[in-house]
Protein backbone atom coordinates (compact mmCIF):
# COMPACT_ATOMS: atom_id res chain seq x y z
CA UNK A 1 0.00 0.00 0.00
CA UNK A 2 1.15 3.55 -0.59
CA UNK A 3 0.18 6.88 0.87
CA UNK A 4 0.54 10.30 -0.73
CA UNK A 5 1.38 13.44 1.22
CA UNK A 6 -0.03 16.29 -0.87
CA UNK A 7 0.99 19.95 -0.83
CA UNK A 8 -1.56 22.20 -2.56
CA UNK A 9 -0.28 25.43 -4.13
CA UNK A 10 -1.66 28.07 -6.49
CA UNK A 11 0.92 27.68 -9.25
CA UNK A 12 1.74 24.95 -11.73
CA UNK A 13 3.73 22.38 -9.71
CA UNK A 14 5.63 20.90 -12.66
CA UNK A 15 8.16 23.69 -12.31
CA UNK A 16 9.22 22.88 -8.74
CA UNK A 17 7.90 19.50 -7.49
CA UNK A 18 11.32 17.81 -7.24
CA UNK A 19 12.91 20.76 -5.46
CA UNK A 20 10.03 20.96 -2.97
CA UNK A 21 10.22 17.23 -2.27
CA UNK A 22 13.97 17.54 -1.76
CA UNK A 23 13.48 20.40 0.67
CA UNK A 24 10.65 18.97 2.73
CA UNK A 25 11.43 15.23 2.61
CA UNK A 26 15.10 15.00 1.66
CA UNK A 27 14.37 12.95 -1.47
CA UNK A 28 14.42 13.55 -5.20
CA UNK A 29 14.80 11.43 -8.31
CA UNK A 30 17.40 13.57 -10.16
CA UNK A 31 19.66 15.14 -7.50
CA UNK A 32 22.23 16.21 -10.09
CA UNK A 33 19.75 18.51 -11.81
CA UNK A 34 16.50 18.78 -9.81
CA UNK A 35 16.39 19.11 -6.04
CA UNK A 36 19.91 18.10 -5.03
CA UNK A 37 20.63 21.44 -3.36
CA UNK A 38 17.33 21.21 -1.50
CA UNK A 39 18.17 17.68 -0.32
CA UNK A 40 21.49 18.99 1.03
CA UNK A 41 19.67 21.78 2.89
CA UNK A 42 17.16 19.28 4.31
CA UNK A 43 20.01 17.02 5.47
CA UNK A 44 21.38 19.89 7.54
CA UNK A 45 18.02 20.99 8.95
CA UNK A 46 16.19 17.72 9.66
CA UNK A 47 17.02 15.72 12.79
CA UNK A 48 18.81 12.38 12.36
CA UNK A 49 15.78 10.40 13.57
CA UNK A 50 13.40 12.12 11.16
CA UNK A 51 15.94 11.88 8.32
CA UNK A 52 16.18 8.12 8.92
CA UNK A 53 12.39 7.82 8.86
CA UNK A 54 12.14 9.73 5.58
CA UNK A 55 14.91 7.68 3.95
CA UNK A 56 13.13 4.46 4.96
CA UNK A 57 9.53 5.44 4.18
CA UNK A 58 9.51 7.91 1.28
CA UNK A 59 9.27 5.53 -1.66
CA UNK A 60 9.71 5.68 -5.39
CA UNK A 61 6.72 4.71 -7.52
CA UNK A 62 6.38 4.22 -11.25
CA UNK A 63 4.07 7.00 -12.33
CA UNK A 64 3.02 8.33 -15.70
CA UNK A 65 2.28 12.04 -15.32
CA UNK A 66 3.55 12.80 -18.82
CA UNK A 67 4.24 10.59 -21.82
CA UNK A 68 6.81 8.32 -20.20
CA UNK A 69 6.58 6.45 -16.90
CA UNK A 70 9.17 7.50 -14.34
CA UNK A 71 10.33 5.97 -11.06
CA UNK A 72 10.01 8.83 -8.60
CA UNK A 73 9.18 9.76 -5.02
CA UNK A 74 7.23 12.83 -6.17
CA UNK A 75 4.65 13.79 -8.79
CA UNK A 76 2.53 16.73 -9.74
CA UNK A 77 -0.95 16.11 -8.40
CA UNK A 78 -4.43 17.35 -9.37
CA UNK A 79 -5.58 20.15 -7.08
CA UNK A 80 -9.09 20.02 -5.64
CA UNK A 81 -11.19 23.11 -6.32
CA UNK A 82 -9.14 24.18 -9.34
CA UNK A 83 -9.29 23.44 -13.08
CA UNK A 84 -7.27 24.04 -16.24
CA UNK A 85 -9.02 25.59 -19.25
CA UNK A 86 -7.12 23.40 -21.74
CA UNK A 87 -4.83 26.23 -22.83
CA UNK A 88 -2.74 26.50 -19.66
CA UNK A 89 -4.99 28.81 -17.65
CA UNK A 90 -5.70 27.76 -14.07
CA UNK A 91 -8.86 28.86 -12.31
CA UNK A 92 -10.76 28.20 -9.09
CA UNK A 93 -14.13 26.50 -9.31
CA UNK A 94 -16.70 29.26 -9.73
CA UNK A 95 -14.49 31.25 -12.15
CA UNK A 96 -15.92 29.63 -15.28
CA UNK A 97 -16.89 32.96 -16.90
CA UNK A 98 -13.38 34.38 -16.47
CA UNK A 99 -11.87 31.08 -17.56
CA UNK A 100 -13.86 30.96 -20.80
CA UNK A 101 -12.95 34.56 -21.61
CA UNK A 102 -9.25 33.81 -21.01
CA UNK A 103 -9.46 30.54 -22.97
CA UNK A 104 -11.09 32.31 -25.93
CA UNK A 105 -8.45 35.08 -25.94
CA UNK A 106 -5.63 32.53 -25.77
CA UNK A 107 -7.01 30.50 -28.67
CA UNK A 108 -7.65 33.60 -30.79
CA UNK A 109 -4.09 34.83 -30.14
CA UNK A 110 -2.69 31.40 -31.07
CA UNK A 111 -4.69 31.35 -34.32
CA UNK A 112 -3.50 34.88 -35.20
CA UNK A 113 0.15 33.95 -34.55
CA UNK A 114 0.03 30.58 -36.32
CA UNK A 115 -1.41 31.08 -39.79
CA UNK A 116 -3.08 27.92 -41.03
CA UNK A 117 -3.68 26.58 -37.54
CA UNK A 118 -6.70 24.29 -37.29
CA UNK A 119 -7.40 25.14 -33.67
CA UNK A 120 -10.85 26.61 -33.13
CA UNK A 121 -12.59 28.20 -30.16
CA UNK A 122 -14.95 25.72 -28.51
CA UNK A 123 -18.43 27.13 -27.88
CA UNK A 124 -18.30 25.96 -24.26
CA UNK A 125 -15.62 25.74 -21.61
CA UNK A 126 -13.87 22.41 -21.10
CA UNK A 127 -12.42 21.80 -17.66
CA UNK A 128 -9.32 19.67 -17.05
CA UNK A 129 -7.39 18.84 -13.88
CA UNK A 130 -5.13 21.61 -12.61
CA UNK A 131 -1.80 20.20 -11.46
CA UNK A 132 -0.94 22.80 -8.84
CA UNK A 133 -0.16 20.27 -6.11
CA UNK A 134 2.85 18.12 -5.24
CA UNK A 135 2.41 14.51 -4.10
CA UNK A 136 5.12 12.64 -2.15
CA UNK A 137 4.86 8.85 -1.81
CA UNK A 138 5.15 6.98 1.49
CA UNK A 139 4.92 3.25 2.17
CA UNK A 140 2.89 3.91 5.32
CA UNK A 141 0.82 6.70 6.79
CA UNK A 142 3.38 9.03 8.37
CA UNK A 143 3.01 9.63 12.11
CA UNK A 144 1.44 12.91 13.22
CA UNK A 145 4.80 14.50 14.16
CA UNK A 146 6.23 13.73 10.69
CA UNK A 147 3.14 15.19 9.01
CA UNK A 148 3.47 18.34 11.12
CA UNK A 149 7.15 18.67 10.17
CA UNK A 150 6.34 18.11 6.47
CA UNK A 151 3.62 20.78 6.58
CA UNK A 152 5.96 23.27 8.24
CA UNK A 153 8.76 22.59 5.77
CA UNK A 154 6.32 22.79 2.84
CA UNK A 155 5.18 26.22 3.99
CA UNK A 156 8.77 27.37 4.48
CA UNK A 157 9.89 25.82 1.19
CA UNK A 158 7.13 27.52 -0.80
CA UNK A 159 7.92 30.90 0.75
CA UNK A 160 11.72 30.88 0.85
CA UNK A 161 12.22 32.10 -2.73
CA UNK A 162 14.68 30.94 -5.39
Amino acid sequence: MRYVFVVDTEQYAGNFERELCGYIAGRTDYPETHGGLEVAIARLEITKEVWKYLQEHVIRCAEQPDDLPIDTPVIIYPTPGWFNDGMGGHFKEGQETEAYKSYKQTVEKYIAEHKGATLKVNPTLSKFPAYLSVGIFFDEAPPHEIITMLKNRAYTGLHRGP
